[in-house]
C-alpha cells in the first residue's frame, strides 16, 4: 500500500452513483440526497434499511500485504500501518478522525465499517447487501482487531427503515449524530 501513495486519482459521477478512480481501480458509491426533518422518506422505492451517520470523513479500509490504509474520497491516504493479518479486504465506512463530535464522544481515531466491497482478493460489490452486511460482520470479527495503530473496527448498526422517525429524534437530534442513511 505503500506505493500507492501519490498516486494520480479522478472523481466522476453517473446517476445516482459517484466514483473514484485510482490508476485504474474503480471505487463507486452512492450519492447522498439530502432530506429536511419535515419531509417523508419516500418509502417503497428500494430503501430497505436505515443507518445512522457518524461524523466522520468516508473512507475505504484497504488490508493487504501485511499493510492497512484508509484512504479517502478523493485518493488520498488518512492513515496506515502494518497488520498480523494476511487478508484482502476493502471495507467502506466512516473515518471518525478530525471531528469534534468523535472527539467529544472518546470514538476519534474509529473506523466504522457499513460495507464490505472485497474479501480475499474476490470483488463482493456487486453482491445484495444482505449478504455482504453478513460477510461483514464475519470479517470484522476476524480481522477487525488486527490493524496496529488502529482501534478496533466496528460496524454501523442498521435498523428497519421504519424506525427512521426514532431514529431521527432521539439520535440525530438529541445525541448530535450527523444523519441517517438510507439503503
Amino acid at each position: 500500500l505503500r506505493d500507492c501513495v501519490g498516486r494520480q486519482c479522478r472523481c466522476y459521477r453517473k446517476g445516482d452513483l459517484m466514483g473514484v478512480v485510482v490508476e485504474g481501480m474503480t471505487q463507486v458509491r452512492p450519492r447522498y440526497v439530502e432530506l429536511e426533518p419535515e419531509q417523508s422518506l419516500p418509502l417503497g422505492i428500494g430503501f430497505d434499511v436505515v443507518e445512522l451517520k457518524l461524523d466522520g470523513q468516508w473512507g475505504r479500509l484497504v488490508v493487504e500485504n501485511g499493510q492497512w490504509a484508509i484512504w479517502s474520497r478523493h485518493g488520498q491516504v488518512k492513515a496506515s500501518g502494518a497488520t498480523t493479518s494476511r487478508a484482502q479486504i476493502e471495507l467502506q465506512g466512516e473515518f471518525l478522525f478530525g471531528s469534534n463530535w468523535a472527539h467529544r464522544k472518546g470514538l476519534s481515531g474509529q473506523f466504522w465499517a457499513f460495507d464490505v466491497t472485497r474479501y480475499r482478493g474476490l470483488n463482493v460489490g456487486a453482491w445484495p447487501l444482505g449478504d455482504r452486511r453478513g460477510l461483514l460482520w464475519r470479517v470484522v470479527q476476524e480481522h477487525g482487531w488486527c490493524l496496529e495503530g488502529l482501534p478496533p473496527v466496528k460496524v454501523v448498526k442498521q435498523h428497519q427503515v421504519g424506525r427512521w422517525p426514532g431514529l431521527w429524534e432521539n439520535d440525530v437530534l438529541a445525541r448530535g449524530f450527523e444523519g441517517l442513511g438510507v439503503k
